[in-house]
């Protein structure tokens, strides 16, 4: 009896140092698939815009795995991956825009026009190789895709006082953008904005999601205290070829008024200029 408890009690050693050994061969609990913890970097955004509260991670494979992600820490992906290469889109929620699947379209509002003031939109998407039985920490660098677009006239020639209304109608624009591949997409489609006079400073502001298409045009409606109107048509083309370079930083457009100072002269604006490096910075929106 004393020889079989003794290889009873060595059987039950090895089975021990064996399990011990087993144990030691994975670094988590899950050794054949891998986990992510995802950090968002909000640098890549101007200064007026917000830091989002949370914004929303998909997994590209799956349109329904869509979740919310916290913007100012680091999240853990509750799913488990196969240790392959993934995609991962990120982007947070924007007032006036839509998410439809994975396509972010500026909303319309009369006559099919964009929004002229959307929110900001930031968005990244990320390839990652998971590794099985780790941990993968990516970092996701969120750039913004909605830029502000600044105008101020000086009225130059003509009474400022005599215009009682001016408005803007800007065409060329982008109004959809592909999450997936990070590109604008869509049509060219137009925008329409108010300007406001202080003295004789005539401004506006207007947020775009891009320039898109062959040409970029503004419309100028003035409407007179009399009751007579005038439209002039400038193509900014030019001025606007590089606006969707550098996002974060609002683009400046100025240029001289030129209204009607006797029967049957017109409007005109001259000297539109792209005010960034000059005086740009200085201009206030009234």
């Amino acid at each position: 009896m004393q020889t079989i408890r003794y290889i009873m009690s060595g059987v039950a050693g090895l089975l021990l140092l064996n399990s011990c050994v087993k144990d030691e061969l994975y670094k988590t609990p899950h050794p054949d698939k891998g986990r992510i913890t995802i950090t968002a970097d909000w640098s890549h955004r101007s200064t007026d815009c917000p830091l989002p509260e949370e914004y929303v991670l998909l997994h590209s494979c799956c349109e329904g795995t869509a979740l919310k992600a916290p913007a100012d820490r680091e999240f853990c992906h509750p799913s488990l991956f196969e240790p392959n290469s993934h995609t991962l889109i990120a982007w947070n929620e924007a007032d006036r825009i839509t998410i439809d699947h994975t396509t972010a379209h500026i909303n319309t509002v009369e006559r099919g026009l964009l929004e002229s003031l959307p929110g900001y939109l930031l968005t990244e998407t990320q390839n990652i190789n998971v590794i099985k039985d780790d941990t993968l920490e990516v970092e996701i660098y969120m750039k913004q895709k909605t830029r502000d677009l600044l105008f101020e006239l000086t009225v130059k020639e003509g009474d400022p006082d005599r215009i009682s209304n001016i408005t803007g109608t800007l065409s060329g624009i982008a109004g959809s953008f592909d999450l997936s591949s990070q590109r604008i997409c869509g049509e060219a489609m137009n925008t329409s904005f108010p300007f406001a006079r202080t003295n004789d400073k005539i401004t506006a502001h207007t947020r775009l999601l891009g320039t898109t298409g062959l040409k970029q045009s503004l419309r100028i409606d003035l409407t007179f205290t009399d009751g007579s109107s005038q439209t002039i048509e400038n193509d900014l083309t030019d001025l606007l070829k590089n606006f969707n370079d550098d996002m974060p930083t609002p683009m400046y457009i100025t240029g001289d008024l030129l209204t009607p100072i006797e029967a049957d002269m017109t409007a005109t604006i001259v000297g539109w200029e792209n005010g960034n490096e000059e005086n740009g910075e200085n201009i206030e929106i009234y």
